[in-house]
Protein backbone atom coordinates (compact mmCIF):
# COMPACT_ATOMS: atom_id res chain seq x y z
CA UNK A 1 0.00 0.00 0.00
CA UNK A 2 1.43 3.53 -1.10
CA UNK A 3 0.77 6.92 0.78
CA UNK A 4 -0.81 9.02 -1.35
CA UNK A 5 -2.83 12.27 -1.66
CA UNK A 6 -6.26 12.11 -0.08
CA UNK A 7 -8.30 11.51 -3.30
CA UNK A 8 -12.08 10.08 -3.42
CA UNK A 9 -12.32 7.00 -2.29
CA UNK A 10 -10.13 6.88 0.77
CA UNK A 11 -7.82 3.83 -0.26
CA UNK A 12 -5.95 1.46 2.26
CA UNK A 13 -4.52 -1.38 0.17
CA UNK A 14 -1.81 -2.90 -1.85
CA UNK A 15 -1.51 -1.23 -5.09
CA UNK A 16 -0.33 -0.69 -8.88
CA UNK A 17 0.10 2.17 -10.83
CA UNK A 18 -0.16 3.28 -14.35
CA UNK A 19 -0.15 6.05 -16.55
CA UNK A 20 -1.65 7.42 -20.03
CA UNK A 21 -1.18 10.40 -21.23
CA UNK A 22 -4.08 13.03 -22.11
CA UNK A 23 -5.41 13.45 -25.81
CA UNK A 24 -7.97 16.43 -24.82
CA UNK A 25 -10.97 14.21 -24.62
CA UNK A 26 -12.64 12.49 -21.91
CA UNK A 27 -10.34 9.32 -20.52
CA UNK A 28 -12.33 6.31 -19.05
CA UNK A 29 -10.25 3.94 -16.38
CA UNK A 30 -12.48 0.91 -15.30
CA UNK A 31 -12.07 -2.26 -13.41
CA UNK A 32 -15.18 -3.26 -14.54
CA UNK A 33 -14.99 -6.89 -15.88
CA UNK A 34 -15.92 -10.22 -15.15
CA UNK A 35 -12.24 -11.16 -14.71
CA UNK A 36 -12.14 -8.42 -11.61
CA UNK A 37 -12.47 -10.70 -8.69
CA UNK A 38 -12.36 -8.26 -5.47
CA UNK A 39 -13.33 -4.69 -4.35
CA UNK A 40 -11.25 -2.35 -6.36
CA UNK A 41 -10.66 1.71 -6.20
CA UNK A 42 -9.26 3.68 -9.20
CA UNK A 43 -7.89 7.34 -8.20
CA UNK A 44 -6.51 9.18 -11.17
CA UNK A 45 -3.68 12.33 -10.61
CA UNK A 46 -2.10 15.21 -12.11
CA UNK A 47 1.68 16.57 -11.45
CA UNK A 48 4.73 14.06 -11.01
CA UNK A 49 5.08 11.24 -8.50
CA UNK A 50 6.61 13.27 -5.98
CA UNK A 51 3.61 15.82 -6.52
CA UNK A 52 0.81 14.19 -6.91
CA UNK A 53 -2.87 16.03 -7.53
CA UNK A 54 -6.13 14.41 -7.02
CA UNK A 55 -8.33 14.27 -10.49
CA UNK A 56 -10.50 11.80 -8.73
CA UNK A 57 -12.12 8.36 -8.14
CA UNK A 58 -14.40 5.65 -7.49
CA UNK A 59 -14.94 3.47 -5.17
CA UNK A 60 -18.10 1.06 -6.22
CA UNK A 61 -19.55 1.61 -10.17
CA UNK A 62 -23.03 0.33 -9.65
CA UNK A 63 -24.02 0.33 -13.26
CA UNK A 64 -21.27 -1.95 -14.12
CA UNK A 65 -22.87 -5.77 -15.23
CA UNK A 66 -19.68 -7.31 -14.18
CA UNK A 67 -20.78 -6.86 -9.85
CA UNK A 68 -20.94 -4.11 -7.72
CA UNK A 69 -17.19 -5.10 -6.87
CA UNK A 70 -15.94 -2.93 -9.89
CA UNK A 71 -14.77 0.97 -10.23
CA UNK A 72 -15.11 3.27 -13.18
CA UNK A 73 -13.93 7.25 -13.29
CA UNK A 74 -13.95 9.43 -16.09
CA UNK A 75 -12.41 13.03 -16.20
CA UNK A 76 -11.39 15.16 -19.23
CA UNK A 77 -7.83 14.92 -19.98
CA UNK A 78 -5.42 17.94 -21.28
CA UNK A 79 -3.50 16.75 -24.51
CA UNK A 80 0.05 15.33 -23.58
CA UNK A 81 -0.32 15.63 -19.96
CA UNK A 82 0.76 12.59 -17.84
CA UNK A 83 -1.86 11.01 -15.29
CA UNK A 84 -1.26 8.35 -13.05
CA UNK A 85 -3.47 5.53 -12.50
CA UNK A 86 -3.91 4.14 -9.21
CA UNK A 87 -5.62 1.24 -8.65
CA UNK A 88 -5.84 -0.77 -5.20
CA UNK A 89 -8.45 -2.58 -2.71
CA UNK A 90 -10.95 -1.38 -0.74
CA UNK A 91 -9.92 -2.23 3.49
CA UNK A 92 -7.04 -4.05 2.39
CA UNK A 93 -8.49 -6.20 -0.18
CA UNK A 94 -6.57 -7.76 -3.04
CA UNK A 95 -7.12 -9.89 -5.97
CA UNK A 96 -6.90 -10.04 -9.95
CA UNK A 97 -8.46 -6.91 -11.84
CA UNK A 98 -8.56 -6.25 -15.88
CA UNK A 99 -8.27 -2.56 -16.28
CA UNK A 100 -9.53 -0.74 -19.30
CA UNK A 101 -8.63 2.59 -20.22
CA UNK A 102 -10.83 4.23 -22.99
CA UNK A 103 -9.72 7.74 -24.58
CA UNK A 104 -12.78 9.92 -26.77
CA UNK A 105 -11.02 11.35 -29.77
CA UNK A 106 -11.38 15.06 -29.12
CA UNK A 107 -13.95 16.45 -31.45
CA UNK A 108 -12.86 18.33 -34.44
CA UNK A 109 -14.25 21.39 -35.12
CA UNK A 110 -13.48 22.44 -38.52
CA UNK A 111 -15.03 18.80 -39.77
CA UNK A 112 -17.77 20.54 -42.41
CA UNK A 113 -17.58 23.75 -44.41
CA UNK A 114 -20.21 25.13 -41.95
CA UNK A 115 -17.42 25.10 -39.35
CA UNK A 116 -14.23 26.17 -41.25
CA UNK A 117 -11.54 27.12 -39.13
CA UNK A 118 -10.49 31.19 -40.17
CA UNK A 119 -7.00 31.90 -41.37
CA UNK A 120 -5.21 34.62 -42.96
CA UNK A 121 -2.49 35.13 -45.69
CA UNK A 122 0.90 33.81 -44.44
CA UNK A 123 -0.38 31.71 -42.17
CA UNK A 124 1.03 28.13 -41.26
CA UNK A 125 -1.37 25.68 -39.95
CA UNK A 126 -0.83 22.37 -38.40
CA UNK A 127 -3.68 20.57 -38.34
CA UNK A 128 -4.96 16.73 -38.70
CA UNK A 129 -8.18 14.87 -39.90
CA UNK A 130 -7.73 12.20 -37.13
CA UNK A 131 -11.61 11.95 -36.33
CA UNK A 132 -13.39 14.12 -38.98
CA UNK A 133 -15.72 12.77 -41.20
CA UNK A 134 -15.62 12.10 -44.80
CA UNK A 135 -17.86 14.79 -46.86
CA UNK A 136 -19.04 14.43 -50.49
CA UNK A 137 -17.65 17.91 -52.43
CA UNK A 138 -17.73 18.45 -56.28
CA UNK A 139 -14.57 18.47 -58.76
CA UNK A 140 -12.72 21.01 -57.80
CA UNK A 141 -9.16 20.56 -60.17
CA UNK A 142 -8.55 17.39 -58.31
CA UNK A 143 -10.51 14.32 -57.57
CA UNK A 144 -10.79 14.16 -53.62
CA UNK A 145 -11.10 10.87 -52.28
CA UNK A 146 -13.66 9.59 -49.56
CA UNK A 147 -10.84 10.23 -46.39
CA UNK A 148 -11.64 12.29 -43.62
CA UNK A 149 -11.27 15.98 -44.58
CA UNK A 150 -11.48 19.09 -42.39
CA UNK A 151 -12.10 23.37 -43.85
CA UNK A 152 -10.45 26.58 -43.48
CA UNK A 153 -11.76 29.89 -45.20
CA UNK A 154 -9.47 33.12 -46.06
CA UNK A 155 -10.57 36.76 -47.26
CA UNK A 156 -8.27 37.00 -50.46
CA UNK A 157 -7.06 40.60 -51.33
CA UNK A 158 -6.96 40.22 -54.96
CA UNK A 159 -3.67 38.61 -55.27
CA UNK A 160 -1.96 35.25 -55.98
CA UNK A 161 -2.62 32.82 -53.21
CA UNK A 162 -0.63 29.71 -53.08
CA UNK A 163 -1.91 26.82 -50.46
CA UNK A 164 0.09 23.63 -49.94
CA UNK A 165 0.12 21.07 -47.80
CA UNK A 166 3.97 20.26 -48.48
CA UNK A 167 5.04 20.89 -44.96
CA UNK A 168 7.46 18.86 -42.20
CA UNK A 169 3.95 18.19 -39.94
CA UNK A 170 2.36 16.19 -43.07
CA UNK A 171 2.77 12.08 -42.85
CA UNK A 172 0.45 11.09 -45.65
CA UNK A 173 -0.61 11.41 -49.21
Amino acid sequence: ADDVPECTPTFSGPSVWYTVTGTGGDITVTTCSELTDYNTQLAVYAGSCSDLACIGGNNVDYSCEAGARNSTFTFTSVAGATYYIYVTGQGGADGTFELTVECEDVPVTNDICDGAESIACGDVVVGTTDGASSESVPFCGTSLSSAPGVWYAFDGDGSTVTVTTCGAATNYD
